[in-house]
């Protein structure tokens, strides 16, 4: 999924060093059992039935349980990940799978477009903008360096299937090089699906690399970002760091 931009540096840039975080999808507190005011009642036994295909192109089906209701929800990915259509089933009393609601999400430039439609027809839609917190100036007269800066930032997910969030969490990453949403912010939106969380809060941490020759031209980055569930970061989730080069291919 290569996005609409000129690998020109007309527009946004930004924060980070390229340092490598790792950990586990756990979280970490002084609580066995944290409470967190971002998140509802998390969803309990969240479970991968199938899947077919690859996390960008493929179909998946997992279940959960939530206020005492079975859930299935079955996804179809397409164009890596660009396009993503979940079909929401809840179980009535006699062990039936009854649908609940359709969603389809769309990566569109900066955006992720998400329409809800119920069985009766009624359609609503959601627009989400993560915001970026880096402004690009032309040219910082640096090539052939990295150049990095940090920043916090969080982004609406409340409601939102596991391959939704991913699309949410791969553009708030605000990366130009990337052609899809790597594998590893599917298994963190995993984990923010089973908490049932409103928002998803992280560190950003950004660099690039402009070309020795053209000063307009980024010829590789790399993003780190370590994920909590509450914006004073004491509740760690977990990180994703990658470094591409100026084709968007994974060198990392």
């Amino acid at each position: 999924m290569k996005k609409n931009f000129k690998k020109v540096i007309a527009f946004v840039l930004c924060t980070a060093s390229v340092i490598s975080f790792a950990g586990p999808a756990t979280v970490f507190a002084s609580e066995e059992n944290p409470i967190i005011s971002n998140a509802d009642s998390p969803r309990e036994n969240l479970t991968m039935e199938s899947q077919t295909g690859t996390i960008e192109e493929g179909n998946y089906v997992y279940t959960y349980d939530e206020n005492g209701i079975h859930y299935k929800v079955v996804e179809e990915t397409q164009n890596s990940l660009n396009t993503v259509t979940s079909q929401t089933y809840a179980m009535d009393q006699n062990g039936n799978y009854v649908l609940e609601k359709t969603v389809k999400s769309t990566i569109n430039g900066n955006d992720v477009i998400v329409e809800t439609t119920t069985p009766d027809g009624q359609t609503t839609s959601q627009t989400i903008s993560p915001q970026q917190g880096r402004v690009m100036p032309y040219s910082d007269g640096t090539t052939g360096e990295w150049n990095t800066s940090s920043y916090d930032g969080s982004v609406y997910i409340w409601n939102f299937s596991i391959a939704t969030i991913a699309q949410v969490l791969f553009m708030a990453l605000g990366l130009y090089l990337a052609e899809k949403v790597p594998q590893k912010l599917y298994t963190i939106a995993e984990f923010f699906f089973s908490q049932n969380c409103e928002m998803a809060y992280y560190h950003d941490t950004y660099s690039y690399m402009l070309s020795d020759t053209n000063q307009f031209v980024i010829v590789r980055e790399a993003i780190s970002v370590m994920y909590f569930l509450d914006s004073a970061h004491n509740y760690y989730v977990d990180s994703y760091y990658e470094e591409f080069d100026g084709r968007g291919v994974i060198i990392s």
